[in-house]
């Protein structure tokens, strides 16, 4: 796509396959959801109740000063969205105007809690996956290349803040690995994947194996990703790693 033509679409990303959300409804899309009074009462006709919908409850605890509870609902709501605390590549962007609201309004609040880390990692994959999708548009490389760097540069900025807690930013700076392989830096995603491959093998060592050979397999070296897939034990083979291994192998 030439620069003029991508200069006349106000979101390229909706060049994509949208995702929605078929129990959503109007009031989940922040089109309604108001309470009416009705009768003779004092204050204004129309209030914002807290609810169990999400733009509302959203709304309610960004509108309390002590803002304790944001934390929480910021890590189920993103977790409910399908944004999980790894990022891999096959999730769907979630389309709500609520998650992106959720982002926007949250990346400057401050708080100290593995919580918070948690909750901010995930909002950082959502910035990751749009690194990811737009990759995959044919439009004008200056537009892309400085999408891009903002993109990655908010979503390392949300990583930093689990530095204090080991096992979370042990999962960030993979997650960090996966956005440098989606940019093209696919050595720089193996080395960082290598230094926190440990010896122990659980589960939280066989994302990391496997994620190393998901950006083996992107750029090109299809034996390496078999070898290294070899080393996960059956019993500890995820879903995705099983689906993976079964797609490599019915390409080799």
């Amino acid at each position: 796509m030439c620069k003029r033509c991508l200069d006349g679409i106000v979101d390229p990303l909706n060049l994509l396959t949208r995702y929605q959300d078929p129990c959503s409804d109007a009031r989940l899309q922040q089109m309604g959801s108001i309470s009416l009074r009705i009768g003779p009462v004092v204050g204004p006709d129309f209030t914002w109740g807290g609810g169990v919908e999400p733009a509302l409850r959203f709304r309610s605890l960004m509108e309390k000063p002590d803002k304790a509870s944001v934390p929480s609902f910021v890590e189920e709501y993103l977790a409910g969205m399908g944004i999980g605390l790894h990022v891999w590549g096959y999730e769907s962007i979630p389309q709500r105007t609520l998650v992106w609201r959720v982002v926007e309004e949250c990346e400057g609040l401050e708080s100290e809690s593995e919580l918070w880390a948690r909750a901010s990692v995930r909002m950082g994959n959502l910035h990751s996956l749009t690194v990811m999708a737009a990759a995959k548009l044919p439009v004008d490389e200056s537009w892309l290349s400085e999408f891009m760097e903002k993109r990655s540069k908010a979503a390392l900025r949300l990583y930093s803040r689990s530095e204090r807690y080991p096992a979370v930013a042990r999962v960030a700076r993979s997650n960090l690995a996966m956005l440098h392989s989606w940019m093209g830096r696919s050595e720089d995603a193996i080395k960082t994947l290598d230094e926190l491959i440990g010896e122990q093998m659980d589960e939280e060592n066989v994302n990391l194996i496997f994620k190393k050979a998901m950006v083996l397999r992107q750029s090109g070296r299809r034996e390496e990703c078999a070898t290294v897939l070899e080393a996960i034990p059956d019993e500890l083979m995820s879903w995705r790693a099983k689906r993976f291994r079964s797609e490599l192998e019915g390409r080799r």
